[in-house]
């Protein structure tokens, strides 16, 4: 059995709180850290940015190396 903890990770200026046990993190709390940063209500342009490419291939590959 996995033992569940929540980790915080940096994203640039945002911080993500992510599960360990299932890798589960927080979207709502990035969209809130998004909208209060950037003035704004709409994350349309989120997925395009560097940075988020950057953490969901890193989720990816933690995947990966875990299967």
């Amino acid at each position: 059995m996995k033992t569940n903890v929540v980790m915080v990770r940096p994203m640039g200026n945002f911080s993500v709180s992510q599960r360990t046990k299932d890798g589960m993190f927080n979207a709502t709390s990035l969209a809130k850290q998004w909208s209060a940063s950037n003035n704004r209500k709409d994350v349309s342009d989120f997925l395009s940015l560097k940075i988020t490419k950057e953490f969901i291939s890193a989720l990816e590959n933690d995947e990966k190396a875990e299967t």
